[in-house]
């Protein structure tokens, strides 16, 4: 049997087993999942707060990574930045290159890391495949916001001393 959505669980059992009882007597015996089902629910919610856990920490270490990155690859393209800047490109071009990459890397990130997560999910034969496209936008836009910074530090140089630079 079901219930509509709205209707107490535990007054509907009670109602069903008055029916049957008084249909068939003591040679009925009526059950309700609704204590299981609760159960259920409880070991959902912890079991997605520890993944959800696990998941904000590889995320933070990802986009620690990808500033770390970009921040030596500022540090590398001194002096061609600075050459650049010396034949005429302008600083914006500069700072748009380096969030270009920065947020490349985020993307195909995400995407990966989406793809090994529905490997894992097929493999459990789990159903929870409800809000992929939420973690590529976020992956994408936190990559955008961790690269901002070394695009900054890279449109900030001065074309004089980078071209001084040996690296």
């Amino acid at each position: 049997m079901g219930v509509d959505l709205g209707i107490d669980l535990g007054s509907s059992l009670e109602r069903v087993k008055e029916e049957a009882y008084l249909f068939w007597g003591d040679q009925v015996r009526v059950e309700g999942n609704a204590e299981q089902y609760r159960e259920h629910q409880a070991t959902w919610i912890r079991t997605r707060l520890v993944i959800s856990t696990f998941a904000s920490v590889a995320l933070l270490i990802a986009l620690i990574s990808i500033l770390n990155l970009m921040l030596s690859r500022v540090l590398k393209r001194t002096s061609s930045m600075g050459l650049s800047m010396a034949l005429g490109a302008s600083r914006k071009m500069i700072f748009l290159q380096f969030l270009v990459e920065a947020s490349s890397l985020g993307f195909f990130g995400a995407f990966l890391g989406l793809g090994i997560s529905m490997a894992f999910i097929s493999l459990f034969e789990m159903a929870v495949l409800s809000v992929l496209g939420i973690q590529v936008v976020l992956g994408f836009l936190m990559s955008f916001f961790f690269g901002v910074y070394p695009a900054y530090l890279g449109s900030r140089i001065n074309p004089v001393d980078a071209l001084r630079t040996d690296s």
